[in-house]
């Protein structure tokens, strides 16, 4: 893969620029974007170089479906070969049996500025499936639940945090008018802004948070910082205004994470204009695969690669060593392999697999560079459960009371727990001359919310599925290790003290699903988590190519985490993959 390349890069920049200084919320035509001039730029650069190749891509997540799809519209023999018994990788929506409903147990919401992603929603004919996401701090009727108090609605919440943390009259002035997390995104900002001012200097600190440059001394600063050291700064050491700011964003699980990941998050408004597709995620990479089997691309499912050996001669073919997996229907993800090892040749390789999963494999002829960067790239934990009832009873009671969308958010081992939104309808709280950036995670706009008038109330039991549990860090370990029952139980525990009556509501025959994303197999971790100084250390070498094998994946882009970055590496290979030369 490339560094990127300086035009492309001063594109980009022009847009984040025009989208801070005008004030509102980033909405552009993906038609329109740099995908679009990508994807252009790589039809230019194929037609240079006719002859067709064939390329083996590793991995069936959304960064190899994208990749297979550009590159066999272009006429290249593609075959794809994924451990799993599904396409997706970390795109997975459940469906439950024995009624219609569904949760997300990996991606589940695209930014407004996620262009590419958009882009892709419309090659896949689902543009007209979006609907909002209705995220945490924008539904005042959730919860919020502290230090061993009863549980208060967010809308009540203003004098418990006032009588309950020491916050300096900044915060307190902040809280005025807005949620808690707004202390933070604040201060995030006022980091943004003084990297985005005029002069060369700033230019090239701007720059170097996006790759786009080496960062020098100032930029290098910021870098080292952790997100709890940047906090500790901007708070004078108040630990009060810190613990509330961790916990009503459920971030303290992150004080270790590099402070630059949060800044390219507020710069580029990642908590704006949020949608999700009706009949859930999954249908994106489902309608890639049926978009790719119209193209001829071979799939392999249950096919685990062991071994990748780049030659030390240009001329010479990479090494793959396969073996076929067994997946249990009981779990869904546990694996057994056979012993069968095949030995196979490709000419040109994509490789899209996790760098946790390749820690665990043999790699031959790769440079110590990357090799560093598989050691050492750091990725998050994070558990999702899933519950599921026979009605939702939380979308009934007055309008008080009843939650369509939102999160509520404790200081428990649930930590975030999601409301659907599929029944409701909002409209911003915010004028639009007073619209500003929110880009972090949970810090995010109130907006007035209320029933669609599809989905009228009925005394009759509607059922719906309940995001239990979303936590990261320590906290997903901690409950990743128990049983799936266990978990169930845990969070049912913890969310009585929400909703009294809510095991009466449980679908007993299916009641809920769980993962823990470090111990999947395919992955080993659910998504790339930076610490200080990651990027700057392993950033360019994990995107780096190694002769004819490339490399695409969240890891390897400055969007990790998101279906964004998978995307945009995947076209970067795909790039670089055209213009290479044939063995």
């Amino acid at each position: 893969m490339r560094f990127v390349c300086i035009e492309r890069f001063v594109l980009v920049i022009f847009l984040f620029i025009s989208f801070i200084t005008s004030g509102s919320e980033f909405k552009q035509d993906v038609y329109k974007s740099p995908v679009v001039t990508q994807i252009a730029n790589i039809k230019k650069l194929d037609s240079d170089h006719r002859e067709r190749k064939h390329i083996v891509i590793l991995g069936a997540g959304i960064a190899g479906l994208t990749a297979a799809y550009e590159l066999s519209t272009l006429g290249h023999s593609v075959e794809i070969i994924e451990a799993s018994n599904r396409p997706g990788g970390r795109i997975w929506t459940h469906y439950f049996k024995t009624s219609d409903q569904y949760g997300e147990l990996g991606a589940m919401r695209i930014p407004a500025s996620h262009d590419y992603t958009h882009y892709y929603i419309n090659v896949a004919g689902l543009q007209n499936k979006l609907r909002p996401f209705i995220t945490s701090h924008q539904n005042p009727n959730c919860f919020y639940h502290f230090r061993g108090h009863p549980p208060i609605r967010m809308r009540e919440s203003a004098h418990f945090i006032e009588q309950e943390y020491r916050l300096a009259s900044y915060e307190q002035h902040i809280l005025i008018s807005d949620f808690s997390p707004k202390i933070l995104s604040t201060h995030l900002w006022n980091a943004v802004d003084s990297l985005h001012s005029k002069g060369k200097k700033n230019q090239e600190e701007w720059s170097g948070l996006f790759g786009g440059t080496l960062l020098n001394d100032r930029a290098q600063n910021i870098e080292k910082l952790s997100l709890g050291e940047f906090l500790e700064q901007k708070l004078s050491g108040n630990p009060e205004a810190k613990e509330l700011i961790g916990v009503t964003t459920g971030l303290e699980l992150w004080w270790d994470k590099a402070v630059t990941m949060f800044l390219r998050e507020e710069i580029t408004g990642t908590g704006n204009g949020l949608k999700e597709i009706d009949g859930g995620f999954s249908t994106l990479p489902n309608a890639l695969v049926k978009l790719l089997t119209e193209e001829k691309v071979k799939f392999r499912l249950e096919t685990e690669v062991t071994s990748i050996e780049v030659p030390s001669e240009p001329h010479q073919k990479i090494t793959l060593k396969t073996r076929p997996t067994i997946v249990q229907p009981e779990t869904e993800y546990s694996v057994s392999t056979k012993e069968k090892v095949s030995l196979e040749k490709a000419d040109f390789v994509l490789c899209t697999i996790p760098f946790g999963v390749m820690r665990t494999m043999e790699l031959k002829g790769l440079s110590p560079e990357k090799m560093k960067a598989i050691r050492n790239l750091t990725y998050a934990s994070s558990t999702k459960v899933l519950l599921h009832f026979k009605d939702r009873f939380w979308e009934r009671g007055s309008d008080q009371e009843q939650i369509l969308g939102g999160a509520s958010m404790s200081d428990g081992i649930t930590r975030c727990t999601y409301y659907p939104s599929d029944h409701a309808e909002s409209r911003s709280l915010v004028p639009p001359e007073e619209e500003e950036s929110t880009g972090v995670f949970t810090i995010f706009k109130p907006l007035e919310i209320r029933r669609n008038s599809k989905t009228p109330i009925r005394p009759d039991p509607i059922p719906g599925v309940l995001l239990g549990s979303y936590n990261w860090g320590q906290d997903a370990i901690r409950l990743g290790t128990l049983t799936s029952a266990e978990r169930t139980e845990i969070v049912l525990n913890e969310l009585e003290k929400f909703h009294p009556e809510i095991r009466q509501y449980l679908n007993q025959k299916e009641a809920g699903k769980s993962i823990f994303w470090d111990t999947y197999p395919w992955t080993r971790g659910a998504f790339c988590g930076m610490r200080p100084n990651d990027m700057l250390n392993y950033h360019h070498a994990s995107k780096k190519n190694e002769g004819n094998l490339y490399f695409a994946g969240e890891h390897c882009s400055l969007d990790p985490g998101w279906v964004q970055g998978a995307i945009k590496t995947a076209l970067d290979a795909v790039e670089e993959i055209v213009k290479a030369n044939p063995i």
